[in-house]
C-alpha cells in the first residue's frame, strides 16, 4: 500500500525533491519529524488525525509507483489547506513508473563506448521560476555502452551524456596521459541543453534508446600552484569547480603533495562554461590555512598559464547562541 505523508509546505527544505518527484524521504529530514504519516488500506483510503490547521503538501511513495503531474510543476504538487475544526478530503493519484533502456554509441563507427553515463533531468517550476532538476544517473548494463533509467515518473526527461571519470587534476608532463574524446553533450547529439531532444515517458512505458555520442576536441588547462616556503612538504588540496544551469558544483578534486615552490598541473574539462579553480592547504587546520581561488572561462580555446598563490585565508569571528527552553540562560554552541 502506499505511503503518505502530510507535510507542513513551510518546513519542506528548500527545493528538495525526492526520488519520482514527491517531497519526502531525505536521511537528513526523516518524514516522521516533517509530517503526518499513514499508510493506505486495501481500499486506498487513507486518513489523519488532530492535523492543526495550515497548509499542507502530500509526499505519496509505493514502490514501482509515482505521483502523476502533466506538465511536471513543482508548485502544483498535491496539497491541502486545514481550516480550523472543518475535516477536508483530497484524492491522490500514483501512476506505474516507466523505464529506458538502450545503448551509447560512437556516432562515426556505431560501436558501443565504454565509460560514459546518462544522467536524467527534468525542467520544473519552482515558486514560479524554471529550473532544471537532476533525477540521478543511469545504471550500466551488463555489456559496454548498455545503461538503463529504471524509475522514471511519467513526463518529459532530458538526457545527458557525461564521462564517468569526469575531469582528472594530475602534474602537468608526468602522466602521458590522453583523455577521450567525449566530453558532455544531450539526447540527441546536442552541446548545450537549449538543443537537446526531451524524451516524454508514458505511465508504465518501456522505452528502447540508441544515444549517438559524437567525439570533440578536449580542451586542456594548465596552472601552476605557487607553494610559499611554510607549506613546503605539506598536501595541497585542489579542486575544480563549474557554474552549471542550476547551481556551482564540485568537478574533481585532488591531492597533491608539495616538493618545492610550484606544483604544475592540468585538467581536461569535458564542457565549455564558467569555472573556478580552487587550491588550499589540505594539512591545516582553519585557523592557519592558505588558499588561492581563480575564475576562468572556457569556449572552445585551451586555458593556459594559470597562476595560483597560495596565501593565508581570511577570517571571520563570531559567536553562535543557542536559544534555551524556558527558564535555562542561553550556551555557546559550535
Amino acid at each position: 500500500f502506499p505511503y503518505t505523508t502530510l507535510f507542513r509546505s513551510d518546513l519542506l527544505p528548500s527545493g528538495y525533491l525526492a526520488p519520482y518527484g514527491t517531497p519526502g524521504y531525505d536521511p537528513r529530514f526523516p518524514p516522521m519529524q516533517l509530517g503526518f504519516p499513514a499508510t493506505t488500506d486495501a481500499g486506498g483510503n487513507y486518513s489523519f488525525h488532530d492535523v492543526p490547521a495550515h497548509d499542507y503538501i502530500f509526499g505519496l511513495q509505493k514502490s514501482g509507483y509515482a505521483v502523476t503531474l502533466d506538465p511536471y510543476d513543482y508548485d502544483s504538487l498535491p496539497s491541502i489547506r486545514i481550516k480550523p475544526g472543518q475535516p477536508a478530503k483530497q484524492d491522490l493519484s500514483l501512476a506505474p513508473v516507466a523505464s529506458v533502456t538502450g545503448h551509447l554509441l560512437d556516432h562515426d563507427t556505431g560501436l558501443p563506448i565504454a565509460g560514459l553515463q546518462i544522467v536524467r533531468l527534468r525542467r520544473v517550476y519552482y515558486d514560479g521560476s524554471e529550473q532544471w532538476l537532476v533525477f540521478g544517473a543511469s545504471k550500466a548494463g551488463k555489456n559496454p555502452g548498455d545503461f538503463e533509467a529504471s524509475s522514471l515518473g511519467p513526463g518529459e526527461y532530458y538526457f545527458e551524456v557525461t564521462p564517468i571519470e569526469k575531469e582528472r587534476i594530475t602534474l602537468r608532463n608526468e602522466t602521458n596521459r590522453t583523455p577521450e574524446p567525449y566530453g558532455r553533450s544531450f539526447y540527441a547529439e546536442a552541446r548545450d541543453i537549449a538543443d537537446a531532444t526531451p524524451v516524454t515517458l508514458a505511465a508504465g512505458e518501456k522505452r528502447s534508446l540508441d544515444v549517438l555520442v559524437q567525439k570533440h576536441p578536449l580542451r586542456r588547462v594548465t596552472a601552476d600552484i605557487i607553494v610559499p616556503p611554510e607549506l613546503s612538504k605539506e598536501r595541497i588540496g585542489i579542486a575544480l569547480e563549474r557554474q552549471t544551469w542550476m547551481t556551482p558544483y564540485l568537478q574533481t578534486v585532488a591531492t597533491l603533495e608539495s616538493s618545492g615552490a610550484e606544483i604544475p598541473i592540468e585538467v581536461y574539462p569535458t564542457s565549455d562554461g564558467e569555472y573556478a579553480l580552487v587550491a588550499w592547504s589540505a594539512d591545516r587546520k582553519n585557523e592557519n590555512g592558505f588558499v588561492a581561488v581563480h575564475h576562468f572561462s572556457m569556449a572552445d580555446r585551451d586555458v593556459d598559464g594559470i597562476k595560483l598563490t597560495l596565501e593565508p585565508d581570511l577570517k571571520v569571528h563570531g559567536k553562535l547562541m543557542v536559544e534555551p527552553g524556558s527558564g535555562e540562560p542561553p550556551t555557546a554552541a559550535t
